[in-house]
C-alpha cells in the first residue's frame, strides 16, 4: 500500500470518527438543554421564584451604617448664596425584587429609635412611617425609602435601631432590622412603645415624595399611593 491510500484511509477515518463525536453530542444537547462545557444555566422567572411565594424577595436593608447620612441636596434657582453648611439626614432603604409582571400594592412599615441622654437618663424616640406603592413592574433593584429630617437628629439623638415590615394585601411578606449599641430582640418595635422610656414621635420619618430628595433619580421610584 503506497502513502497516498495510507493517508487517505487515515483521513477517512478522522472524519468519521469526528461525525460520530458530533452526533452524539448534539444528542446530549437535545436531551438536556446544555452544551457540553456551559458554565451556568438560563430558565424563566416564574411567579414565586427566588425564594418567595408572592413574588417579591428583599435584596438589603440599608440603616445605622456609613451610607445611613445624607447631605441635604442643593436646590437653589436664585443662585443665592446658601445661608448655612447642608445638614445630614439619616435615610433608611430596602432594595428588593419581584417577580410578578405587575403588583397592585406593597406596603411598607418603618421604624426608626433614637437615643438620647435627658438630665442623666437615657431617652429613647420611636419613629414610624407607612408608606405604600403601587402598580409596581416586574424586576429587579427596586427602592423603598424613608428619611429623618437633620432637626430630628440633632433633638432625639443617636439611631440606635431601625426595622422595617413589608406586606401584600395585608399579609407580611418581609421584615428586618439593623440595631446597634443597645439590647433589643426580633420584633422590638412591638414591645417597646408603651415604655416610659420611649415617646412615639408620628410625623418625623418622610417617604420619598415628602423629603428633598423626591427629584433625584426620580424614575427609579416606585409611585406612592396616597
Amino acid at each position: 500500500m503506497n502513502i497516498a491510500k495510507m493517508s487517505m484511509i487515515i483521513f477517512c477515518a478522522v472524519i468519521m470518527f469526528h461525525f460520530i463525536a458530533c452526533s452524539e453530542g448534539y444528542a446530549q444537547t437535545m436531551r438536556t438543554g446544555k452544551t457540553s462545557g456551559s458554565t451556568g444555566t438560563s430558565r424563566g422567572v416564574a411567579k414565586g421564584d427566588e425564594g418567595s411565594k408572592d413574588g417579591f424577595h428583599v435584596k438589603k436593608f440599608y440603616a445605622i451604617d456609613k451610607n445611613t447620612y445624607l447631605k441635604s441636596p442643593k436646590y437653589d434657582p436664585t443662585q443665592q448664596p446658601s445661608a448655612g453648611r447642608e445638614k445630614e439626614w439619616a435615610q433608611f432603604s430596602v432594595v428588593y425584587d419581584t417577580t410578578v409582571e405587575w403588583m397592585d400594592a406593597l406596603v411598607f412599615q418603618y421604624y426608626v429609635l433614637s437615643e438620647k441622654v435627658v438630665d442623666g437618663k437615657k431617652a429613647y424616640s420611636l419613629f414610624k412611617k407607612t408608606v405604600k406603592y403601587g402598580d409596581i413592574a416586574k424586576g429587579r433593584a427596586h427602592v423603598s425609602d424613608v428619611y429623618l429630617h437633620p432637626k430630628a437628629l440633632e433633638r432625639y439623638g443617636k439611631i440606635v435601631a431601625a426595622g422595617f415590615e413589608a406586606s401584600i394585601d395585608g399579609k407580611e411578606v418581609a421584615k428586618d432590622s439593623k440595631i446597634e449599641g443597645i439590647s433589643l430582640t426580633g420584633d422590638w418595635w412591638t414591645k417597646i412603645a408603651d415604655k416610659a422610656q420611649v415617646t412615639t414621635r408620628d410625623g418625623y420619618l418622610l417617604d420619598r415624595s415628602e423629603s428633598p430628595f423626591a427629584m433625584s433619580n426620580i424614575d427609579d421610584s416606585e409611585f406612592i399611593k396616597r
